[in-house]
């Protein structure tokens, strides 16, 4: 006669099957949350020199807003700037909007930015004076998340 497993044995394989499972079951509440933003760069390569206005927005208001100018590039250096404005403690979606030299404004929302938990916005005007948008972890999240903060 085949016996059956005790009570107490299906018990302790259902407790431990939720113990195994209970981070792939449960998604945790981080996953609902937008990234931070932990700092906004700012960085020239061109040959000129380019003037970069940076507006932070949360929830429809303004809560940073800087303009920097940043020198020409010299014998291949890059110039550039680091923001931070207190922006990587907002939990919410943030929405950066930049524009050089007066041009049409650009929005980055940091909601579509992907599923780290803090990236840093890289504003770039290329050799060439294009301008694009990186972003990426570094330095100044863990800078921002230990209190530290530049610029």
């Amino acid at each position: 006669m085949e016996r059956l497993p005790s009570r107490r044995r299906v018990l302790g394989s259902v407790a431990g099957s939720f113990v195994v499972l209970g981070g792939c079951l449960g998604g945790s509440d981080d996953e609902d949350e937008p990234p931070r933003l932990g700092a906004v760069e700012l960085r020239n390569s061109h040959d000129r020199a380019h003037d970069v206005r940076v507006t932070v927005v949360d929830d429809g208001e303004t809560m940073y807003q800087r303009a920097v100018s940043l020198d020409a590039a010299s014998e291949g250096e890059a110039t550039g700037r680091v923001l931070t404005g207190g922006f990587d403690a907002v939990e919410g979606a943030l929405t950066v909007e930049y524009a050089v030299d007066g041009g049409e404004r650009e929005r980055v929302r940091t909601a579509d930015l992907g599923d780290e938990p803090c990236y840093v916005l890289l504003i770039r005007v290329g050799d060439d004076g294009g301008v694009s948008t990186f972003a990426t972890t570094g330095h100044e999240c863990s800078t921002a998340q230990n209190g530290s903060t530049r610029s």
